[in-house]
């Protein structure tokens, strides 16, 4: 037979096998509650303790100093003031809306969007072929021809030929130089600007 010896474990001083120390409980609350006459004295109901703070004004409690008040006051302002603040603070806006600042929001207004905007753009592309292309083929003739009798018009100045005619039929030479010479100054001007858009809007409708 072989002997074994039990060591104790390493780092452990001698004679700390017993405690050396007693524990103590926390003092409970000794109170009776006196508006519960089924409470006798002595019992302490359950979640109750008792715990005694050092005083401030005890000689012996030495070099204690209040901490700062956990919600700092908050700032008075004259009556006048703050009901002007309460009246601009009601009616800020918020700089971004609850939908662009919400995951779940945003998700929700992007599916309404699509299926809002596929509805409209498959109402519109039904009705293109059906109604709009046989009205274009049937009103734009008409509102070609008048939108070319207006140009022209305004290019050759033809509000001014009745004072033109007038002066021939009263045989003023001098009256009808004057508003020859400013009609053919104005047809020149009106002229070109009516080239250079003609230019500008054939090329922003075929594009």
């Amino acid at each position: 037979m072989t002997e074994t010896t039990a060591f104790p474990p390493a780092g452990d001083p001698e004679g700390t096998e017993q405690p050396t120390a007693d524990i103590v409980p926390f003092p409970l609350k000794k109170k009776t509650d006196p508006a519960d006459p089924t409470t006798p004295a002595g019992v302490v109901k359950p979640g109750e303790w008792e715990a005694e703070l050092p005083d401030t004004d005890d000689p012996e409690a030495d070099g204690l100093t209040e901490g700062a008040p956990v919600d700092p006051p908050r700032e008075v302002y004259p009556p006048s003031v703050a009901e002007w603040m309460e009246a601009k603070d009601k009616a800020r806006l918020p700089v971004l809306p609850d939908w662009v600042k919400l995951p779940d929001q945003r998700t929700a207004v992007r599916k309404w969007a699509i299926r809002h905007y596929s509805a409209v753009a498959g109402y519109h592309a039904v009705r293109l072929p059906l109604v709009y292309t046989p009205k274009i083929c049937m009103y734009s003739p008409r509102g070609a021809w008048r939108w070319s009798t207006a140009i022209g018009r305004w290019v050759f100045d033809a509000e001014g030929k009745a004072l033109r005619l007038a002066s021939v039929a009263n045989e003023d030479a001098a009256e009808y130089l004057k508003l020859s010479r400013q009609r053919n100054d104005r047809v020149r001007l009106r002229g070109i600007v009516a080239t250079i858009a003609g230019f500008v809007g054939l090329a922003a409708a075929l594009t």
